[in-house]
């Protein structure tokens, strides 16, 4: 149940990895805002922040591991993001076999919200982009003029979730 559970939180959380959502803080106005972190890159120098709205559909299950604070029930059980990774992908790989589905791990998550964005919802690629947290260097200079618009990640999420109806 924890992985399925897991696996419903970052996809709703539009694809967040193991790693940022382990380390969330408590939400804000109805938000959860982190910046992304970026295993492949050395100090995380490219962090971008996001802030996505608590959709009626993720509120019981973030209440559902959250008994002495935010996420306390995560960080009471796993000592680190790695371990707690481990563990929701070895709960993954037992719903796979149990329904002789192919193996899917927690990135699946993110892929499965971008397939769907792009392919059902009909959601721009820059869009996409910009949900999924990307610096595109291509912008780089607008992006230090433009400011940031996050009714872009709500519409966007908010499409997906109910193409799940």
């Amino acid at each position: 149940i924890l992985a399925r559970d897991m696996f419903m939180i970052m996809f709703y959380l539009m694809g967040i990895n193991v790693n940022d959502l382990y380390n969330l803080n408590r939400p804000r106005f109805g938000r959860i805002d982190y910046e992304r972190s970026k295993t492949d890159r050395i100090n995380n120098k490219d962090r971008f922040p996001l802030s996505i709205k608590i959709e009626p559909e993720l509120g019981p299950l973030l209440d559902a591991y959250s008994e002495n604070g935010f996420l306390s029930d995560i960080k009471k059980r796993y000592s680190t993001s790695h371990n707690f990774m481990k563990a929701v992908n070895i709960g993954l790989k037992n719903i796979c076999d149990e329904l002789k589905l192919p193996k899917i791990t927690t990135n699946w998550a993110r892929h499965s919200w971008s397939s769907i964005a792009r392919n059902q919802a009909k959601i721009s690629v820059a869009d996409i982009d910009f949900c999924l947290g990307h610096v595109n260097k291509d912008y780089k200079m607008a992006d230090i003029y433009i400011e940031m618009d996050y009714v872009i990640f709500d519409d966007a999420n908010r499409k997906v979730l109910d193409l799940l109806k």
